[in-house]
């Protein structure tokens, strides 16, 4: 008997394992959002937008009006409307390929994320600009100290209100409303520094960890780190600042390490998913 009951609890965590594998579909994001990078350095060059890339922590600057506006903007609606595009299409990839495979999940998350990021990017750093211009006539832009705290704090109650949601599932929708407000409050603060050099990339690597956590996959995490990692250099040196080359040029050597780490783990998890399949 008790080898039988160890046979079925071993059948079943074979089982979980191939339909997480059945699942994972998460090379096509990847794929996306390499694009979406090594893109950037053309819509630059093509409409002359100006690549800010002044090491973190910003220096004080006096701007006349928010970042939405101005010669500048195209580079921030680059993002904004990259981002939500990039978003929009995994999330229907997910759909599509539960559908498909007859394994799918829960797209709560998935449609959480698709619902946060657009909202923010689009009005959530207009929004917090605008009030603290409009009532102390300073620009958060160079002003750090103050959304940092912001971005910081939307990211513990969203991780403490996941957990919970988890590990209770009778708090799981209250669960799920808490994070959802928490990731729109720090998506709409790293909105406001959009056009700094590669910030919005931290979206990016900031998806990615949600997405290796609602697929449970090793492989996914590995490169949400590795990106982190790159995003992380590219914004507070970068290897264009290191070589001290033009604004030019400097894009697209520091959108280079990023898009890579995605771009290769886009095509192991394809080749691995090809496999699986077979």
């Amino acid at each position: 008997m008790s080898d039988s009951a160890a046979e079925l609890l071993s059948d079943l965590r074979q089982l979980r394992r191939k339909v997480r594998r059945d699942r994972h579909g998460y090379w096509l994001p990847l794929l996306l959002f390499a694009a979406l990078i090594l893109l950037a350095p053309l819509c630059y060059w093509a409409l002359s937008a100006h690549y800010v890339s002044d090491p973190i922590p910003f220096t004080a600057m006096e701007i006349g009006s928010t970042p939405w506006h101005g010669g500048d903007s195209v580079a921030v609606w680059y993002w904004t409307i990259g981002l939500i595009l990039c978003v929009g299409a995994s999330v229907w990839w997910y759909h599509r390929r539960g559908l498909a495979t007859g394994v799918e999940g829960r797209l709560g998350g998935y449609f959480l994320l698709a619902a946060a990021v657009p909202v923010a990017l689009m009005f959530g750093g207009q929004l917090f600009e605008l009030i603290v211009w409009s009532n102390y006539d300073i620009s958060l832009y160079s002003r750090p100290e103050i959304i940092a705290p912001i971005v910081i704090g939307a990211v513990i109650v969203s991780g403490t209100a996941a957990f919970v949601g988890t590990r209770w599932k009778r708090l799981w929708v209250s669960a799920i409303a808490v994070v959802g407000l928490s990731a729109v409050v720090a998506f709409s603060a790293i909105a406001v520094f959009l056009l700094h050099g590669l910030v919005p990339l931290l979206i990016i690597a900031a998806a990615l960890a949600v997405l290796a956590w609602l697929e449970r996959s090793p492989l996914l995490a590995v490169i949400a780190v590795l990106f982190g990692v790159a995003t992380a250099h590219a914004n507070v040196s970068g290897l264009g600042r290191l070589l001290e080359l033009d604004a030019e040029w400097r894009l697209l050597l520091d959108a280079a390490p990023p898009a890579a780490v995605l771009m290769i783990g886009g095509v192991i998890a394809l080749v691995r998913s090809r496999r699986a399949a077979e």
